[in-house]
């Protein structure tokens, strides 16, 4: 028996893939207007701590920061 097979329809897990993803592209976007507003009102970098990263891309995504903006990031997972 496949994974797929215990919903009885392959639509519940597209929509499980859909909601991920806009979960993601959703907190991208935030991620990207904090940064704008912070940078606008501090001259050093900024810093992120996330905490329980676990599969979290956010780091990825920063190794080159929107529009050349300063940021660190430190992304710890608790367990």
């Amino acid at each position: 028996m496949l994974f797929a097979d215990c919903f009885g329809r392959m639509d519940k897990l597209y929509v499980f893939v859909a909601g991920y993803y806009s979960r993601q592209a959703a907190l991208r976007l935030l991620l990207k207007q904090f940064l704008e507003v912070t940078h606008s009102k501090q001259s050093g970098p900024t810093q992120i701590l996330s905490l329980g990263a676990g599969f979290d891309t956010t780091w990825f995504q920063l190794q080159v920061p929107p529009s050349g903006l300063a940021v660190k990031l430190c992304a710890r997972d608790l367990s």
